[in-house]
Order: structure tokens, then C-alpha cells, then sequence
């Protein structure tokens, strides 16, 4: 997980199911954290997100009056909590609000790049890898900061997610 100039990495247990996205990781010396994002079609999520990940990071922003960072947060996770949405109901064609808004940048050779944007000069990317027996084995969520001044895009948040097994509930 990246965020900002800090990078961490750990071992993760997710579910989804038709209510939430559950992450809970284990970061090396620090223990276990959470995240839960709701799946459901109301906009307003903030308020909705639980675990002990999101509260840490939105607590630490709000102390250090990074404001900004902090709408970017919520709308990156707004964009992971409807993508996450929308593939819990691909199997039934049924979607909350249409079907998933963004686009599809590259499909091809067991890659899926999909693009949506974000709040201000911001864009959501996710893109699944690395196809073995019908199940992705990499999953990148990120958060891109479209420069207007220089051109070039940055990663601004990034969740990697290394698959070694899948399973359903």
C-alpha cells in the first residue's frame, strides 16, 4: 500500500460479499488493520467507511490539516467502493445506479486496465494481471494526480493486491 511518500507492505485476508469490501491486513511489527467499505448505492460514504485503517489515516490527515488529501482519500475510496459494487452484481446484469461509469483502457493478453475520474485532476485506475485458471492473480487499485502544469500523471494512492488463492462464502 502507498500513500503518499510512505509504502508498506503486508499480507491480507478480503472478502466481498454483497453488503461490504472487508480488508484486513497484517503490517509487520503494528498488527492487524481494517477497512470496510459498505457496497451499498448511497453516495455519501465517509460516514460509512469502518475499521481501524481508515480511521488511523483520516485521523493523522485531520490533525495535520491536509484537508485536500483527505477528499482525495474518500473519493479514491468512493471509486473502489463503487467498482466493488458493480462486480459483486456482474453475474446478475443487475447495477445500483447503470452500470459501472468510467473506461476501459486495455483489454487483452489476461489484462484489464478500467479508468473513472476522480475529484479535481485526479483519476481512478484498477487493473487486473496476471489471468491463471479463470482467477487474476494481481489486482492494482490507484489514485492518479493528472498534472495540468507538467503533463505527467503520479500515483498518489496505490493499493497492490497479490492473489495466491480465492475462494467463495
Amino acid at each position: 500500500m502507498k500513500f503518499g511518500k510512505n509504502q508498506e507492505r503486508f499480507t491480507y485476508n478480503a472478502i466481498l460479499n454483497k453488503e461490504t469490501f472487508s480488508l484486513a491486513i497484517d503490517v509487520p511489527f503494528k498488527g492487524q488493520e481494517t477497512l470496510i467499505l459498505p457496497l451499498d448505492a448511497s453516495e455519501e460514504l465517509a460516514a460509512d467507511i469502518s475499521g481501524t485503517l481508515y480511521k488511523k489515516i483520516s485521523t493523522e490527515l485531520v490533525k495535520a490539516k491536509r484537508y485536500s488529501s483527505l477528499k482525495i482519500l474518500n473519493d479514491f475510496l468512493l471509486r473502489n467502493r463503487l467498482f466493488f459494487s458493480e462486480i459483486k452484481n456482474i453475474d446478475s446484469n443487475y447495477c445500483d445506479k447503470g452500470c459501472l461509469e468510467g473506461d476501459i483502457k486495455h483489454y487483452s493478453d489476461g489484462t484489464v486496465e478500467y479508468k473513472t475520474p476522480m475529484i479535481g485532476n485526479y483519476e481512478f485506475n484498477a487493473s487486473f494481471s496476471q489471468l491463471q485458471e479463470n482467477e487474476y492473480k494481481f489486482i492494482r487499485l490507484e489514485g492518479i494526480h493528472n498534472s495540468k502544469k507538467t503533463n505527467k500523471k503520479q500515483r498518489v494512492l496505490a493499493l497492490d493486491l497479490i492473489v495466491d488463492s480465492c475462494g467463495s462464502i
